[in-house]
């Protein structure tokens, strides 16, 4: 396998009689392969607001 092959976790959830399953990935894997189609460049299948800067201040908790 190579590196890309054997990274990650997953496990199942089991809610009631609902299956879920849980991924997880390095950010920086994720940042690489993905991305967001915001409403703005493609009104029908953009979902993604465009960033509020100053939202996200106002939001963000400090690092301490």
């Amino acid at each position: 396998m190579t590196d890309r092959e054997s990274f990650g976790s997953v496990s199942l959830v089991r809610q009631g009689d609902h299956r879920f399953y849980s991924f997880t990935m390095p950010s920086d894997v994720l940042a690489e392969t993905c991305f967001v189609v915001n409403r703005d460049e493609n009104p029908i299948e953009g979902f993604q607001r465009e960033l509020d800067k100053k939202r996200a201040s106002e939001i963000v908790m400090p690092v301490s």
